[in-house]
């Protein structure tokens, strides 16, 4: 009876495990439910493109780069229909490649992509993003259908992290088997265009944080004034008080996050992380098309990896000279009939524009 239990027991786990993955994979993409109306597609100068002409310019290069916004669904979108145009212009020399995944992983990929695992097992041990069912998945499955290679582009989080904690000297204490997961040491610091691209980002990041700050201490004090108003009977040192309170936790709440973002921001080191990604990223990219001669690569990635063609494509450019790329930036917009001259001029050789008010993937 215990055997014959346990066998049943097996069984309906089994059962389960399967019902599972059907359901997963019955799940809509986000990309599904993106119509025309959704986004306007430009050429680099803001004249009105198609998705007919990022098809005609894909067979002349040798790599495609999409900067993505991660939780956009336009981006997953684009990133569907250029995938699509890429094996139809390149048929199996086309590989996706993916910052989603890190090269720690790639044996992992492949053993998915032959068969070997199921898509079950394949995400439980390839530690993919949150929104890789709706976002990703797709893709892999597109590329997995039409036997594609996928490159596992990026360097593992951890060591990024090392960089950002102890600079890029840190990582000469990792071992061999380390090394190989990240790009040639060392590697190329990140271009002055880029660097100053950074900081302008990282300054308006502190300036939203510090304007959240001051968002929560201001309803803080607005808290305690109503809480004074509501209790007559409350003197001016209780009502301090309450106000310090609810100032504290204001500024506890908006300092909690402090310490991952602001001493990071504050040196070299969280560059030098960014720029680990980026020449990792690039180096994934030549060392595939030098194994696999012919090779055409379509990489997506968050867009300021990639955008103004500083980041990847200059780390890609000093790896292997010569490279032909081509470089979509999707950006998130109120208006995306209005191509904002200053804004979005060069970001990317077509820029395109999606309605900011869909709803966001995560």
């Amino acid at each position: 009876m215990n055997r014959f239990f346990s066998g049943a027991l097996l069984g309906f786990c089994f059962v389960l495990s399967l019902l599972t993955v059907t359901t997963a994979s019955a799940q809509l993409s986000t990309a599904d439910y993106v119509t025309e109306s959704d986004y306007r597609i430009y050429h680099r100068d803001g004249t009105p493109a198609t998705l007919d002409d990022i098809r005609e310019a894909l067979p002349a290069v040798d790599v495609v780069f999409v900067g993505e916004l991660h939780n956009d669904p336009v981006s997953h979108f684009i990133e569907q229909r250029v995938l699509q145009g890429w094996f139809d212009a390149h048929g199996h020399a086309a590989a996706l490649s993916l910052e989603m995944f890190a090269r720690d992983v790639q044996y992992i990929v492949d053993e998915y992509l032959t068969g070997l695992i199921s898509d079950s097992h394949f995400q439980q041990s390839s530690s993919p993003w949150s929104n890789y069912e709706t976002d990703y998945r797709p893709l892999v499955e597109f590329a997995k259908a039409n036997a594609l290679a996928v490159i596992a582009a990026n360097a593992p989080r951890r060591y990024a992290n090392m960089v950002s904690r102890g600079g890029r000297s840190s990582l000469e204490s990792l071992s061999d088997q380390a090394r190989r997961y990240l790009a040639p040491q060392p590697y190329a610091a990140a271009s002055q265009e880029y660097e100053a691209q950074w900081n302008q980002v990282m300054a308006a990041a502190m300036e939203a944080m510090r304007a959240a700050q001051e968002d929560q201490q201001e309803v803080a004090e607005g808290e305690a004034d109503h809480a004074a108003m509501d209790h007559g009977e409350m003197d001016h040192a209780e009502m301090d008080h309450a106000g310090m309170d609810h100032g504290d936790a204001a500024d506890q709440a908006a300092t909690h996050e402090a310490p991952t973002t602001q001493p990071q921001h504050g040196g070299g080191s969280m560059l030098d992380a960014q720029a680990l990604w980026d020449a990792t990223m690039a180096w994934s990219i030549a060392e595939h098309m030098t194994r696999r001669p012919g090779a055409k690569v379509a990489h997506f990635v968050g867009g300021f990896h990639v955008e103004s063609g500083t980041g990847t494509p200059e780390h890609l450019r000093q790896y292997r000279p010569g490279t032909r790329t081509l470089i979509i930036s999707v950006q998130s917009v109120e208006d995306p009939s209005t191509f904002d001259l200053e804004a979005h001029t060069g970001l990317g050789d077509f820029v395109v524009l999606g309605d900011s008010d869909l709803a966001p993937t995560y």
